[in-house]
Formats: C-alpha cells, sequence, structure tokens
C-alpha cells in the first residue's frame, strides 16, 4: 500500500514540475516578444489550468476486523445444571432467520420430574376434592340438625305453653268452683242460723226437721268448698310446673339451638380450613411445574434475528456451557478497530473516508468512514510507527 502511495506521489511531482516549466517558458515569451512590439499596446493574458487533487495521509498500522452487530443465542445463563446438547443444526456460514431452530438441549430428567410433578398435583387435587366434598357435607349435615334442632325445640316450646295455657284454664275453672263453693256454704250457713233460731223458739216438731236439713245441706257446702280449696290448689301446683316446664322447654331450646349454631360455624371453619389447606399443598407442587416449564422453554433455542452462523460453540452430546452457544451476525455490516500512533490522533475526525487493505481481501483497497476515535490512549499495547524519514520503530507494551 505504501508502494503504491509513493508512486502515485511521485507522478504528482512530475506533473507539478512540467506545469512550472511550461509557465515559465510562456513567461519569457511574453517578455522578451510581445512586450517589445510597438502595435501590441495591450496587455496580454495568460493563464493555465490548475488541477484540484486530495492529499492522502497513510498511517501503517494494523487493526482487526470485527462484526458491527452481533448475537449470542444462549439457552440460558445459568449452566449449572449440566444440560448436555442433543443437536446442533447450523454451521458456520450458514444464513439463518429469526425462529429457525439452532440448537437443542437435552431435556429427558427435566420431562420426566414435570410429568411426575404433574401426576403428584393430580393426585393432590383428587384427595383435596375429596376433602372438600366431605367437609361440605358435614356443613350440610349439620346445617340440617341445626334445622331440625329448630324444630324440635319449636314444638317442645310450644307444648309447655300449651301445657301452661291448660294448667291457667284449669286453674280459673277451680277457683271459679271455689268462689260458688264458698258462696253456697255462705248461704247454707246464713239459713242454718235461721231455721236453727225458728227451730230454738218453737216445739214444732216441722221446724226441728227443717233446721236438721239445713244443717245437712250446710255441711254439704262445706265440703263442696273444701273440695274446691283442693283443685285450686292442686290447679296452682299444676300451673307451677307447667311454667318451670316452659322455662325448662326454653332453656333446652336455647341451649340446643346454639349447640347446633356452634357446629354449624364449626363445619363451615373445616370447610374453609380445608380449602387452605388445599391451596398450600399445591402451591409447592405448581411452583415446581412452573420451574419445570421455564427450564423446558430453553431446550429448543431459535434464532432470534436474521444474519449469519459467525460461531458454534457446542457439539452433540457435549454438556451446554452456556457462553457463546451460537453466536449470529450481521455480515454486512463490519468495522475495522485499528490503533495509531498518539500524535496522529487529532488528525483523525468522525466521518472521514478511510481506504484499506485486509488479509482476506489481499491488495484489493477498501473503503470505509471513521465511526468512532477514542477520547484517550490505549496502554499497553506494542505499536509499529513510521518515521519521517521512512524508517519504522515499535513503540512499546508499557508506552501510550
Amino acid at each position: 500500500m505504501q508502494r503504491k502511495e509513493r508512486k502515485r506521489m511521485s507522478k504528482k511531482m512530475k506533473w507539478l514540475i512540467a506545469i512550472l516549466l511550461l509557465a515559465a517558458a510562456a513567461f519569457c515569451v511574453w517578455f522578451f516578444v510581445i512586450r517589445d512590439k510597438d502595435d501590441a499596446g495591450k496587455p496580454v493574458d495568460m493563464t493555465d489550468v490548475v488541477v484540484r487533487q486530495n492529499l492522502d495521509t497513510t498511517y501503517n498500522t494494523s487493526g482487526t476486523l470485527a462484526l458491527k452487530n452481533q448475537k449470542a443465542e444462549n439457552a440460558m445463563t445459568d449452566a449449572s445444571a449440566s444440560y448436555r446438547v442433543k443437536e446442533v443444526n447450523v454451521k458456520v456460514g450458514d444464513a439463518v432467520k429469526a425462529g429457525d431452530v439452532l440448537y437443542t438441549l437435552d431435556m429427558t430428567d427435566v420431562e420426566t420430574q414435570q410429568s411426575v410433578a404433574k401426576q403428584k398435583l393430580a393426585n393432590t387435587q383428587a384427595q383435596n376434592d375429596l376433602a372438600t366434598k366431605a367437609a361440605n357435607r358435614d356443613l350440610s349435615s349439620a346445617k340440617a340438625a341445626q334445622s331440625q334442632t329448630a324444630a324440635d325445640s319449636a314444638a317442645s316450646v310450644k307444648a309447655a305453653n300449651e301445657t301452661v295455657n291448660k294448667a291457667q284454664s284449669a286453674l280459673s275453672a277451680a277457683e271459679k268452683e271455689l268462689a260458688e263453693a264458698k258462696k253456697q256454704e255462705q248461704e247454707a250457713y246464713d239459713n242454718l242460723k235461721k231455721q236453727a233460731a225458728s227451730a230454738g223458739e218453737s216445739a214444732n216438731t216441722e221446724e226441728a226437721d227443717d233446721a236438721d236439713d239445713a244443717k245437712a245441706v250446710y255441711e254439704a257446702a262445706v265440703e263442696r268448698r273444701k273440695t274446691a280449696q283442693e283443685s285450686v290448689q292442686s290447679a296452682q301446683d299444676t300451673l307451677a310446673t307447667a311454667n318451670a316446664g316452659l322455662r325448662e322447654a326454653n332453656s333446652t331450646a336455647k341451649s340446643n339451638n346454639r349447640t347446633a349454631a356452634d357446629d354449624v360455624a364449626a363445619k363451615q371453619d373445616a370447610l374453609a380450613n380445608q380449602k387452605l389447606t388445599n391451596q398450600t399443598s399445591i402451591a409447592d407442587q405448581q411452583q415446581e411445574i412452573k420451574k419445570n416449564e421455564e427450564i423446558l422453554k430453553h431446550g429448543v433455542v431459535r434464532a432470534s434475528t436474521d444474519g449469519t452462523v459467525t460461531e458454534v460453540n457446542v457439539q452433540a452430546g457435549s454438556v451446554y456451557a452456556g457462553d457463546r452457544a451460537v453466536v449470529i451476525g450481521d455480515v454486512s455490516h463490519l468495522m475495522v478497530l485499528v490503533e495509531v500512533e498518539s500524535s496522529h490522533v487529532p488528525d483523525i475526525k468522525e466521518g472521514m473516508t478511510v481506504e484499506f487493505t485486509t488479509d482476506a481481501t489481499g491488495e484489493e483497497v477498501l473503503s470505509g468512514l471513521v465511526t468512532f476515535v477514542s477520547p484517550v490512549p490505549t496502554a499497553g499495547t506494542e505499536t509499529t510507527t513510521t518515521n519521517a524519514d521512512g524508517t519504522t520503530s515499535v513503540v512499546p507494551a508499557s508506552e501510550p
């Protein structure tokens, strides 16, 4: 490349010298011939063609050719599981489209674990369903028992109320009879006194008989009154017993209803607790299945973009390494990374046109644009530079 540049510069110099000689000859003709003519009278214009040329600067350096855009298609960043590569479907140089299968991993163990996990989950869910149905049945039975208890309590209280009402009616009847008996007794007593007084004042046998009859009536009235009093006492005792029975019925009904309600509440809590237990029992299993599903998604690795395969770092049967398994690049956009002497960096600007050659293309000159200039020098790289006299020197790696 330098020889061509020097040859080109040599041709430029020859043309420049020829132009200068031609200009000098023309000046002499004008000065000695045309200027001395009397009839010229007018100045003679002398012109020449100026050729504009580019001055190229050559830097003797080397660099690397790289892809501007590339993507490593990795199954996963964590390779601790050590999955083996099952099949590789591409090789370096293959053109691929987004979605093409690049390689697959052997997920047999994960698939087996997933099958077992799903069966275990199905069994757990079936057991949970049975437990839930049993809890629902217990709750339904408790509610039915509560309804029956409420009905029985109501019937018991109703019966006790009816007994109280009957006892109250019987007492009322007994009290009425006692009032009638007392009235009859009083009337018989008054009549007896009257008849006794009449018989005492007269020796008439008929009046004596009337007194005896009045006495018998009185004695009968006394017996009736005593019987009525006993009936009232008995009715009062019966009513007291009936009221006690009613209180007992109410108390029993309240207790039974409360017990039935507590049982229903307990069965409801048991059902709710069973549902929570169901959720807890399957949560870990569902998480395991979800984890396996995420792993299985990585079993088939597809291209995420169009491009050309530039690297294949996996092979069938090997353990997946997890880094740069297959690299896809855009070979239509390349970049050249070069290092130049730090003193030349200010002369290089973004957007400048550059020409370069590569080992792959031989002496063919390629063109490009400067897209980036590092703002700081690179240290630790041995660099060859070209001196003003054409000789080369090496900048040690210890210097920028």
